[in-house]
């Protein structure tokens, strides 16, 4: 069974950057999105039900194959993020 989600914007929750988080021209290193998005993945997961409990008892797990970063403005220490997805798709198998 497949579902469709086209318009559905989630809250991946809110973060701050940190110092350990800019690099030399004071922005916040291309490498820490990542990171942050990931962070908010793992909230996502957890309030979909799919927490470490769960692929354990189910003997499965996730992986991220895909991932879309749009750098719309730099980000300096202290500044809030705030992270959203659109899920997209979802069957027994994927979430997009």
């Amino acid at each position: 069974m497949t579902s469709s989600f086209t318009n559905a914007e989630l809250d991946l929750g809110k973060q701050t950057v940190l110092k350990e988080w800019i690099d030399y021209n004071g922005h916040m290193n291309v490498a820490y999105y990542v990171m942050a998005f990931d962070h908010g993945v793992d909230q996502f997961m957890q309030q979909m039900g799919i927490t470490p409990q769960y692929l354990e008892r189910e003997k499965s797990s996730t992986f991220t194959l895909e991932m879309h970063i749009n750098y719309l403005r730099e980000l300096r220490l202290g500044d809030p993020i705030r992270l959203t997805c659109q899920l997209l798709n979802v069957d027994s198998k994927r979430v997009h």
